[in-house]
C-alpha cells in the first residue's frame, strides 16, 4: 500500500520585506525629503560663504593685481601683513571693538529684557519698539548715525551746545569714532539679545517665583538668586528647543515673534 505524496507549495524567491527594511527605508526617503530642503540654503552658504573664503584663502598665497596672469607667493603676504603698521592697528581697533561691544550688548539686552517683562499696558508696542532698530538695513543705520554724530549738524552736538558744554568731534576724532560705532551697533544688535533673554525669563516658573516672594526674598534676592541661575540654560535652548522640529531660520523667527508679543 502506497502512501500518497505530500504535496508541497512552490517557493517563490520574493519574501515580503522585513520590518527593518521597511524602516530603513523610510529613513532613506526622509534623509533625503531633507536634503532636498536644505539643497538651496546649502547652495547659497556654499556660494556666497564658503567658496569665496577658500578663493580668497588661495588668492592670498599669489601676487595678483586683479588684471595681469598671478604669480606664486607663499607666505611672502603674510610676512608683509605681519609688519605692516596698519594691519596691526586694525586688529588693535578690532579686539578694542570686540571688548566694548559683547559685555555692554548682553547687559543691556539683559536690563531691557527685565523691563520689558511686565505685565502693563502697550507692553507689546514697547517690545515692538526695542526691536524694530534689528531689522532696520544698515545704509538706515548708517544714515542715522550721521544725523545723530555729525560735528557740524549732528544733534548729539546741538543738544551738547544747549546744555553749554563743548561740541565733539565724534566720527571726526579717532577716539571717539569707536564710542559712536559701538553705540550704534548696540541700537541695532541689542534687540536680538532681549527677546532671547525675554523669552527665557518668561519660561521661568512662577511657583518657583511665588515660592522666594514667600520666603520673603526681595525682587533682587529673586532675580539673583531665583532667576539668574536658570537664565543662562533656558536663554540659549529655547529658541532651538522652542521651534521643535521645524529647523531653520523662520521657526526661530517665528519663535521670536510669539515671544516678543506674549
Amino acid at each position: 500500500m502506497t502512501t500518497p505524496a505530500l504535496r508541497t507549495r512552490p517557493t517563490t524567491d520574493t519574501e515580503p520585506p522585513r520590518p527593518g527594511r521597511r524602516r530603513r527605508s523610510a529613513a532613506a526617503r526622509e534623509g533625503l525629503a531633507g536634503w532636498g530642503f536644505v539643497a538651496p540654503a546649502l547652495a547659497v552658504v556654499l556660494g556666497l560663504t564658503i567658496f569665496p573664503g577658500v578663493w580668497a584663502l588661495v588668492l592670498s598665497f599669489q601676487r595678483w593685481d586683479g588684471f595681469s596672469p598671478p604669480s606664486f607667493a607663499g607666505i611672502e603676504n603674510y610676512q608683509d601683513l605681519a609688519t605692516d603698521a596698519s594691519a596691526l592697528a586694525a586688529a588693535v581697533h578690532t579686539l578694542l571693538y570686540t571688548v566694548l561691544f559683547v559685555p555692554a550688548s548682553l547687559l543691556l539686552g539683559l536690563a531691557l529684557a527685565v523691563a520689558l517683562n511686565r505685565r502693563i499696558r502697550f507692553i507689546g508696542l514697547y517690545r515692538t519698539a526695542i526691536f524694530v532698530p534689528f531689522v532696520a538695513s544698515a545704509a538706515a543705520t548708517g544714515i542715522l548715525t550721521t544725523y545723530l554724530f555729525s560735528p557740524q549738524f549732528g544733534i548729539v552736538n546741538n543738544v551738547l551746545r544747549v546744555l553749554h558744554v563743548p561740541p565733539q568731534g565724534w566720527l571726526e576724532d579717532r577716539a571717539e569714532a569707536m564710542v559712536v560705532i559701538v553705540i550704534m551697533s548696540l541700537w541695532g544688535q541689542a534687540a536680538f539679545t532681549t527677546v532671547i533673554y525675554l523669552a527665557a525669563l518668561q519660561d521661568v516658573p512662577g511657583d518657583v517665583l511665588e515660592a522666594a516672594r514667600i520666603d520673603g526674598a526681595n525682587d533682587w534676592q529673586t532675580f539673583w538668586r531665583v532667576v539668574w541661575p536658570q537664565l543662562g540654560l533656558r536663554a540659549y535652548r529655547r529658541p532651538r528647543v522652542g521651534a521643535g522640529h521645524r529647523a531653520g531660520t523662520a521657526a526661530t523667527g517665528l519663535h521670536m515673534s510669539q515671544r516678543l508679543h506674549r
